[in-house]
């Protein structure tokens, strides 16, 4: 519900989970996300951090408090659970990419270059949850950044077909049968990409 922007309805839904079971630690942190749709944002961030209290090794909900303090333009604070999401899973390129930006906004430029190099290794590793437009302004190389991009656009194309095949929404016709290449045929821009890096 929260990612149908249905937050109200989400966080009925959590409340009514965490009634039932309140050790959730799952439940919490998206009782917490759903607070922090609903600009609750420090009722989450007190969630959030009962979560943690609970499994401080829970990478997630590390990430998700970050970007609570970060809204809230408490940087300090958003940089070091960033750092905890980092400490908990290293491979966690959102959190780096997150990290470097909190970090900008809080004019801290003092570690740019080690944070730089070590977001655009977990990118060439693995893009899974890189942010394009966290690393765009970045001096990545043109790889890198195409890398996000096309990540993001396959795990975003998985997530609506999934949610249109539990709404029904495809009129019969079977999500599956549609390609990435299909859904990324308007993007001219990205095929130019392509174009350029291909020798």
């Amino acid at each position: 519900m929260n990612r149908l922007g249905r937050h109200q309805a989400a966080l009925a839904e959590y409340e009514s989970a965490l009634a039932l079971d309140p050790a959730s630690v799952d439940a919490r942190n998206n009782f917490a996300g759903a607070l922090s749709n609903l600009g609750q944002r420090e009722a989450a961030i007190a969630e959030y951090r009962r979560v943690l209290a609970a499994r401080p090794d829970f990478a997630d909900a590390h990430f998700n408090l970050g970007n609570a303090l970060g809204s809230m333009k408490r940087f300090d604070e958003a940089a070091a659970a960033f750092q905890q999401a980092l400490a908990a899973d290293p491979g966690y390129s959102a959190a780096m990419g997150s990290l470097i930006t909190i970090r900008r906004s809080a004019c801290d430029w003092s570690r740019y270059e080690a944070d730089l190099a070590a977001l655009g290794r977990l990118i060439d590793e693995d893009a899974i949850g890189a942010d394009p437009f966290i690393t765009l302004a970045s001096p990545l190389s043109a790889a890198q950044l195409l890398r996000c991009a096309e990540t993001t656009v396959a795990r975003s194309f998985g997530k609506i077909r999934a949610l249109s095949a539990r709404a029904g929404a495809c009129g019969g016709a079977d999500p599956a049968g549609v390609s990435l290449g299909e859904l990324s045929r308007p993007c001219r821009g990205l095929a130019r990409c392509r174009a350029d890096r291909t020798p």
